[in-house]
């Protein structure tokens, strides 16, 4: 299936994000770019930082700091459940400033050097395949398989895990 054309809105929020960390983690930074979970993520140290999927921003902040973070308006939490805790959607209401803007892409950048590292981080030393077999009627099964670690630069994205 063909990928969708970004908006130019989003290509715009995108240029926006990179120039802004780049402002605030300076050229020491390690940032990489990538596609997660449908959103144009920047990934600090291997460490989510912010996304981008079409005009919300998805913004990693501490998590002792989640309630009164949830409060404000224009935000909404990635997991209703709260099992992603520090983890927020910023709507463009609420970064329209560039004091609502400065916070947010701040707030991210200057937790990153304590967040842990995200999950999909771990997948980077390994190749991961996952096989489908043929459902049975009592249910379907799967199985990961794990081989060889690897170089960074060959490990495997979303993309590439079916």
């Amino acid at each position: 299936m063909p990928a969708r054309p970004v908006a130019d809105e989003t290509l715009q929020l995108i240029a926006a994000v990179r120039d802004a960390l780049a402002e605030h983690l300076g050229s020491d930074a390690s940032i990489d770019e990538r596609t997660l979970f449908g959103c144009h993520a920047f990934m600090v140290n291997d460490k989510l930082c912010v996304a981008v999927k079409g005009e919300d921003l998805l913004v990693r902040l501490p998590p002792a700091e989640h309630e009164a973070t949830a409060e404000t308006p224009g935000l909404r939490e990635l997991d209703s459940r709260g099992g992603m805790r520090g983890y927020f959607w910023v709507e463009p209401d609420a970064y329209a400033t560039r004091a609502q803007w400065q916070r947010w892409i701040a707030g991210a950048a200057a937790f990153n050097p304590q967040a842990k590292a995200s999950p999909l981080s771990t997948l980077s030393f390994y190749t991961c395949a996952i096989k489908w077999r043929k459902p049975r009627p009592s249910a379907m099964q799967s199985s990961l398989i794990i081989s060889r670690p690897v170089l960074q630069n060959d490990a495997p994205t979303l993309a590439s895990i079916e």
